[in-house]
């Protein structure tokens, strides 16, 4: 699963700028094996520090000390096997655990199915299909209401228009 991206580098010693995924990056900086990928392409790496910057962090991985080697690594996302993840705290889900679950409105109406997630700098964004077309709904609490994860099922409040912003 994915934990973090890599932004960009950052220094001249080989640090990167992750922007994390999971409420639990900070906790999965520790897990090994931690792999970096990009594409079909996956490199096995090990952080060997890491310092939060705002809401991101700034990471030492092993076998990358410049600033030239660091730069190769944009774009790559950091990743680790699902069990070896830390438990969520309660009422915290994995937005990649709601793709395939339906998505029914206020009034109790099927509005489609999550098939994908768009990460942002700042919330993610479900992709849900409907028989109108792809339209986008921010996973924030404003819009979840109930979560049923078993059972496939996403409770949310779809604020006016918004199903009009439709995606390619």
């Amino acid at each position: 699963m994915t934990v973090a991206y890599v932004v960009k580098p950052h220094g001249i010693k080989g640090e990167v700028l992750v922007q994390p995924t999971l409420p639990t990056a900070r906790e999965s900086f520790v897990i090994e094996p931690i792999f970096l990928r990009k594409g079909p392409h996956m490199i096995p790496t090990r952080i060997e520090s890491f310092r939060p910057h705002g809401d991101r962090y700034l990471l030492r991985l092993q076998g990358i000390n410049d600033r030239t080697e660091a730069e190769r690594l944009r774009g790559y996302a950091l990743e680790v096997a699902r069990e070896d993840l830390p438990p969520l705290p309660e009422d915290t889900y994995y937005v990649e655990d709601m793709i395939g679950c339906r998505v029914i409105d206020e009034d109790g109406q099927q509005q489609g199915e999550v098939i994908d997630v768009m990460r942002t700098s700042g919330v993610d964004v479900l992709v849900v299909a409907s028989p109108d077309g792809k339209w986008m709904l921010p996973a924030a609490k404003d819009y979840m209401g109930a979560i049923d994860l078993p059972g496939r099922v996403l409770r949310v409040s779809i604020p006016e228009g918004l199903r009009d912003l439709h995606v390619n």
